[in-house]
């Protein structure tokens, strides 16, 4: 049969049923027997007898075959190729075959959804999506502000504090330049609170309620020379104003036992003020001065860190009496001015 195909292309032949019937004949027997050849058979053929068939026998034969042939062909066999879309179709294979290895290794974007409200999967919580409002902005803004812990607001008539001066260590216990500590230890012991070292405060603080009042004690640790340090921290922490403050002092220009109310005033020579005066920026803060005697020139020194005498520790008692009713008194009333007439008249 292949012989009289050959002899039909040398002649020339136009009969085009007849070349059909060979190509039929030939196609039908080889894919019986080796599957998937169909294609490449058809292909020379047809590469063969381009150059003996008129353009119209050629168009008609084309299509004839290709359609017979599709009945044929298995499913899984390979595509009909011809000489003009053979090129086209393998690059386009080519591709086909990059795109799947791509799709291996490359994460591709997923369909957009079509699920119901219902069922769409949730987003995570406090991050919106969608078009948002100026409405809904806000309540979310609202709401982080609300869950957000908040400073307290604090004010004069309800949150005060009591600091004391002095120097830290049992060497400076009983010392007359730790009139201030001893006076807020006093306090401390009236009020019920403790102390605990706060080193963030660089002191000792201990907190407590007293008529309707937030009251803070603090001990500066950072001895007397530096206690407006500690004093600055306290206040930024807390948001205090400095009408709310009260620094509890010994004071060499009053007599052992006399005890004086200022709303303001200079340091005095005081380097516990000075330091304090420094670090607020500012005089006008209240001091409540605790009399620990004078001294003869060019014994200052001495005369302040040393320890209280037999004869004053006979006074100390009700000095220190005195001083804490003096403060109870000062957080009681908002009136400074009312306190200090009671406070600093004579005794």
């Amino acid at each position: 049969m292949l012989s009289r195909l050959r002899n039909c292309t040398r002649r020339g032949h136009r009969s085009v049923p007849g070349l059909l019937l060979l190509y039929f004949s030939v196609v039908l027997m080889v894919m019986s027997r080796l599957p998937g050849a169909g294609g490449f058979l058809l292909a020379s053929c047809s590469s063969s007898r381009a150059s003996l068939l008129s353009d119209a026998h050629r168009a008609n034969v084309g299509s004839a075959v290709t359609t017979i042939l599709s009945w044929y062909v298995p499913r899984s066999g390979n595509r009909i190729l011809t000489s003009s879309t053979a090129g086209s179709d393998d690059r386009k294979a080519e591709g086909d075959e990059a795109t799947s290895d791509s799709i291996l290794t490359t994460p591709q974007p997923r369909p957009s959804s079509t699920l119901p409200a219902s069922q769409t999967p949730k987003t995570a919580i406090g991050i919106p999506t969608g078009k948002t409002t100026g409405a809904t902005t806000a309540a979310a803004a609202a709401a982080v502000t609300k869950n957000k812990p908040q400073p307290a607001k604090l004010s004069q008539s309800k949150n005060l504090l009591i600091v004391g001066l002095g120097n830290p260590g049992k060497d400076y216990t009983m010392t007359r330049h730790n009139a201030g500590f001893l006076v807020i230890d006093e306090l401390a012991k009236r009020m019920g609170v403790n102390f605990k070292l706060r080193s963030a405060f660089q002191g000792e603080y201990g907190s407590t309620t007293y008529q309707g009042k937030s009251i803070g004690l603090l001990k500066p640790t950072t001895y007397m020379n530096n206690s407006g340090q500690s004093v600055r921290k306290v206040l930024d922490y807390f948001k205090l104003p400095l009408s709310s403050v009260l620094v509890v002092v010994d004071e060499v220009a009053l007599e052992m036992g006399q005890i004086r109310l200022r709303q303001t005033g200079s340091a005095g020579g005081h380097n516990g003020l000075k330091s304090i005066e420094g670090h607020l920026k500012s005089k006008d803060y209240n001091r409540l001065r605790i009399g620990v005697g004078g001294a003869a020139p060019g014994r200052m020194v001495d005369h302040v860190l040393g320890e209280f005498s037999r004869s004053e520790r006979k006074l100390l008692d009700d000095l220190l009496m005195n001083a804490v009713e003096a403060v109870e008194d000062w957080i009681e009333d908002d009136n400074t001015n009312n306190v200090m007439t009671r406070v600093n008249a004579p005794r």
